[in-house]
């Protein structure tokens, strides 16, 4: 028996690392009908080997524990998955629906429970390790968007929505790199090595040349300067002029000018006077909260409904640039404002716990990727103000710095009651 339990338990802890590496990319597959992304296929397999291992290995029972350490910390994931169950039922095409609350479970009951318990599943001398494992798997896929990105970048031929790396576009592209890099500056203030702090330094020089989306460059400049704050003044002024010349001299003279581009991609109004689809949506989507409060339309229906609360807004015709929406607007619409509290309680709560965790631990390099952790939610935050960002290739890598933020605070909480 013990030989059986340690084998699922170890098709399941390769299989969350692998999936983890897969995630970020929207290429997908049809099946049955339903795009599906290699990645979230692999999860239910994964999940099917670590459910076994759990039982026969009898830590069932430490899940079952508040707090951090067990399955306490899922709440609002809970109730988020809750509140997508309910819009079932009022959901216009259920069919829609029903994809969309298999892809919240997914991504926020099913992966962070194997995230979170492939690191605290594991004995205490082997966490570090698991945790470096998974940081590994998590800003591995940087080597092959980001270079993809640069091809695609001084490709004449595309124009900017398609410098997107393995994304759909340049949107979901700087929403996972605003939730990413800001762990691996954390990563390199903590290691203080410098062939990671060369390796930081490139990354995040290709970064903020190829991050197109003005919403996702302002998140993550805004998040690497307060984690660089939280360090001191002396990193803070340094990565502040960085920036301060990068805005003025370097983003202007690129082929694309990218300072141009993040304005016109966040712009209240066109170069004809007229607003900007992005904004006069928002309005229709408040004015839709207003009439569904508390179911909201049903997961998956917002681009069927959201056209019937334009009013007097103009609602132009056309093909729009994807993903543009505001994700919490989105999420209040569909789901209904407990969705959208569920969701907010979800983000806060995975920061915080990054946050308290970056406070209290004793190791340098633990303690800064907690507070990388805690600036790449806060940056994944910032930029779904202006883009729907749980979506395929995000989702996962999301749910991992959640589940690592929980794991660090537990290990922390258990250090510090020592």
């Amino acid at each position: 028996m013990k030989r059986l339990a340690g084998a699922f338990e170890t098709l399941a802890c390769a299989g969350t690392v692998l999936v983890l590496a897969l995630a970020p990319t929207q290429w997908s597959f049809p099946v049955r009908g339903v795009n599906v992304c290699l990645a979230d296929l692999l999860l239910l397999p994964v999940a099917g080997c670590w459910f076994p291992g759990v039982v026969l290995t009898g830590r069932w029972r430490r899940l079952l524990r508040r707090g951090h350490a067990g399955i306490g910390w899922l709440w609002p994931h809970a109730l988020l998955a809750l509140a997508a169950l309910v819009s079932l039922r009022v959901a216009a095409d259920r069919g829609d629906a029903l994809k969309e609350t298999v892809q919240i479970l997914l991504y926020f009951i099913a992966a962070p429970l194997l995230f979170h318990d492939f690191i605290a599943g594991a004995p205490l001398p082997s966490r570090d390790r698991r945790i470096r494992i998974l940081l590994l798997a998590l800003l591995a896929p940087l080597a092959v968007h980001l270079p993809l990105a640069a091809l695609q970048y001084r490709d004449a031929a595309c124009d900017a929505l398609s410098v997107r790396g393995l994304f759909g576009n340049r949107n979901v592209l700087g929403g996972w790199l605003a939730l990413v890099t800001p762990v691996l500056f954390g990563l390199a203030v903590g290691l203080r090595q410098w062939r990671v702090w060369l390796a930081a330094v490139l990354v995040l020089a290709a970064v903020f040349a190829l991050t197109l989306s003005g919403a996702a460059y302002a998140a993550l400049a805004l998040a690497l300067l307060l984690l660089a704050a939280h360090r001191g003044a002396r990193l803070f002024l340094l990565l502040a002029c960085a920036l301060a010349l990068w805005q003025a001299a370097v983003l202007p003279r690129l082929p694309r000018e990218n300072d141009a581009e993040h304005y016109r991609s966040v712009a209240l109004y066109d170069d004809n006077g007229a607003p900007e689809r992005r904004y006069p949506e928002w309005q229709a989507a408040a004015a839709l909260i207003l009439t569904h409060p508390l179911t909201g339309v049903g997961a998956g229906n917002y681009q069927r409904e959201i056209g019937r609360y334009y009013g007097v807004v103009p609602n132009p015709t056309g093909p729009a640039e994807p993903d543009t929406q505001n994700l919490y607007l989105v999420i209040a619409a569909t789901l209904g404002l407990p969705g959208l509290f569920a969701l907010l309680a979800l983000l806060g709560r995975g920061a915080l716990a990054a946050a308290s965790a970056a406070a209290a631990d004793p190791a340098a390099w633990r303690k800064w990727t907690a507070a990388g952790i805690a600036a790449g939610i806060g940056a994944f935050a910032g930029a779904a103000v202006w883009h729907p960002l749980i979506v395929r290739g995000i989702g996962l890598p999301l749910a991992a710095l959640l589940a690592l933020a929980c794991a660090l605070a537990a290990d922390t909480g258990a250090a510090t009651h020592a």
